[in-house]
C-alpha cells in the first residue's frame, strides 16, 4: 500500500475511495510519459547549477569508493569521457588477469579516442607486450625491474586519480582534488 501511495503522490497512478477500500487506477501511458518528460525537463534546467556546485573549488577532496565490477565500469567510463591524456602506474599483468573483460577493451577504446598515455608497469608478460605495442597504442611504458610486489593499478587524468585493487574484493577508489593529484602527477615529471 505504501508503494501505491508513493506512485499516487508522484502522479503516476490515481486513487479513489470506495466505502472502506481504496481503488488504484493506472494512468494513460501518454500521461505517464508526459509526467516523466516534465520531470526530465526540470532536471535539465537545474544542470548548470548542479555542475557549478559539483565543480566548485573546495579544500575537501571528492572521494568515491566502489566495491564491485559496476564501479570499474563507472571509473573507466569517466576516464574515457574526460581524459585528454593519462598517466598509468602499477601492475598491468595483475589488472589484465583480474579484469580481462575491461582492460583489453579499455585499451582499444582509449586508442580509438586517441588518448595518449604514459607510465610504468611491473615486469611481466603483459607489461613487456605493452612496451612492444607502445608505438601503435599512443603509449609510453617503462618497466620497473626488478619487479616489486605491487598488485594494483592506477590512472591519473585531469584532477583525478583512480586506483583499482586487483586482489581480493574488487574495488576502485577515485580521488578528485587538484592539489593531491598534482602531487602524485609530479612524481612522473
Amino acid at each position: 500500500a505504501d508503494i501505491l501511495k508513493g506512485l499516487v503522490s508522484r502522479g503516476l497512478i490515481s486513487s479513489t475511495k470506495n466505502k472502506s477500500k481504496t481503488l488504484f487506477n493506472a494512468l494513460s501511458p501518454v500521461l505517464i510519459e508526459e509526467h516523466i518528460t516534465n520531470q526530465l525537463s526540470s532536471v535539465k534546467k537545474l544542470m548548470p547549477e548542479l555542475h557549478a556546485m559539483f565543480n566548485a573549488v573546495s579544500s575537501k577532496p571528492n572521494i568515491r569508493f566502489y566495491e564491485d565490477k559496476a564501479g570499474i565500469e563507472v571509473a573507466l567510463n569517466e576516464i574515457y569521457k574526460e581524459a585528454k591524456n593519462l598517466i598509468f602506474m602499477g601492475n598491468v599483468d595483475a589488472a589484465i588477469e583480474a579484469f580481462p573483460e575491461y582492460f583489453p577493451k579499455g585499451t582499444q577504446k582509449r586508442i580509438e579516442k586517441k588518448i595518449p598515455t604514459r607510465g610504468f608497469t611491473i615486469d611481466g608478460p603483459y607489461g613487456r607486450e605493452f612496451v612492444a605495442k607502445d608505438p601503435v597504442a599512443y603509449r609510453k611504458t617503462k618497466i620497473i625491474t626488478p619487479p616489486i610486489p605491487i598488485t594494483s593499478v592506477g590512472w591519473i587524468w585531469n584532477d583525478k586519480l583512480a586506483l583499482f585493487n586487483t586482489v581480493g574484493t574488487i574495488s576502485v577508489l577515485v580521488i578528485e582534488h587538484r592539489e593531491i593529484v598534482t602531487l602524485i602527477r609530479a612524481m612522473f615529471e
